[in-house]
């Protein structure tokens, strides 16, 4: 034997090809024919539908992660595999073949897992949507808080405000009252001036009548020598006109 012939039995022994042909398909018979050793070298093994089993574990095994990631715990996915079942099998009088089935299985996977992802972004368009949301009604918590607060600290200073014009109000009417009060006083003072000004014009004039007497009296006391006042003294009691001059004199100088 030559190596090549060595090689191409090792090959035939050990290389297995599988081919799945479709009968329903157009070209199925041309195919066969134009390939004889399909008849002749090949094993055929002609399945016209799967058992029962093999339906429902097939789809199983197939969509597991699909099935795993996409349902809820409660739910195994014997649902859907029996929809799936039911779908094949309206298609079988029709020629369905268990090729059509693994077509069918793998759309479902294919239109699950496009619908998941669609799911999954509209999922986290919302979850953004709402972390917005949320952070508005913080934003708007946050400035609803400080509108109470600076309505609060407005009343207080609007309080402040009416109590500071209060007391101002209070304090010009003070102001007009004392003003009405220091006119009333000043009139007083001008009519007390008046006055004034007329006693002392006639105090005046009297200490004019009076100088010529003080002057007089001034001399007449200047004349009085000291022999004058010893005898003053010796008086035990005085004439009666010199004591009542004596006494006026006492008198004028503050002395009882």
């Amino acid at each position: 034997r030559t190596l090549y012939a060595f090689f191409v039995a090792r090959v035939q022994r050990n290389l297995h090809i599988i081919l799945s042909l479709d009968p329903t398909h157009p070209e199925f018979l041309l195919r066969c024919e134009s390939n004889p050793a399909l008849y002749t070298k090949c094993n055929i093994m002609w399945l016209e539908a799967w058992t029962q089993h093999g339906m429902t574990e097939v789809p199983k095994n197939r969509l597991k992660e699909t099935l795993q990631e996409n349902l809820p715990e409660e739910q195994d996915g014997d649902h859907l595999v029996k929809q799936m079942i039911y779908l094949h099998n309206t298609s079988v009088e029709r020629g369905g073949a268990p090729r059509n089935f693994m077509t069918l299985i793998d759309t479902i996977d294919s239109l699950y897992t496009k619908r998941r992802e669609e799911l999954i972004k509209q999922q986290k368009f919302l979850q953004s949507g709402l972390q917005k949301l949320r952070e508005s009604s913080e934003v708007v918590d946050k400035l609803s808080s400080e509108a109470v607060e600076a309505e609060r600290l407005l009343k207080e200073k609007q309080k402040q405000a009416q109590e500071k014009m209060k007391e101002i109000k209070a304090n010009l009417e003070g102001a007009a009252h004392d003003k009405q009060r220091a006119e009333v006083l000043s009139r007083e003072l001008e009519g007390k001036e008046e006055e004034i000004q007329e006693s002392r014009v006639q105090v005046e004039q009297e200490l004019a009548d009076c100088k010529p007497i003080l002057e007089h009296a001034k001399k007449a006391v200047g004349s009085i020598r000291k022999d004058n006042l010893n005898e003053l003294k010796s008086l035990k009691m005085p004439p009666e006109q010199i004591r009542d001059v004596l006494e006026g004199v006492l008198r004028l100088m503050g002395n009882q």
